[in-house]
């Protein structure tokens, strides 16, 4: 549900509303397990998304916690085949 939704909004307007409603689903998880007594002290961003400082922040800011985006979030490529094999290394 968009609420406000007008025809001056635009595609831009639109993507933000998304990621902000996926963000705050996210922070609505993190807050059940803060009220399980889990006391996180950072967020760790992977997958595509966590290139995006835009996102990174508004995780921060709709968190209010540190975020943490390694380097790289990719698998070695022999991983996914080793994974398959059933061998770890």
């Amino acid at each position: 549900m968009f609420v406000g939704l007008r025809a001056s909004h635009g595609r831009d307007a639109i993507v933000h509303a998304v990621v902000e409603g996926v963000t705050f689903g996210l922070a609505y998880g993190l807050d059940a397990l803060r009220r399980a007594g889990v006391a996180p002290t950072e967020v760790t961003l992977i997958g595509g998304g966590s290139a995006s400082d835009a996102w990174a922040q508004l995780c921060a800011d709709i968190f209010g916690l540190p975020v943490v985006r390694p380097r790289s979030w990719r698998l070695p490529r022999r991983a996914p085949r080793a994974r398959r094999s059933g061998r770890s290394k």
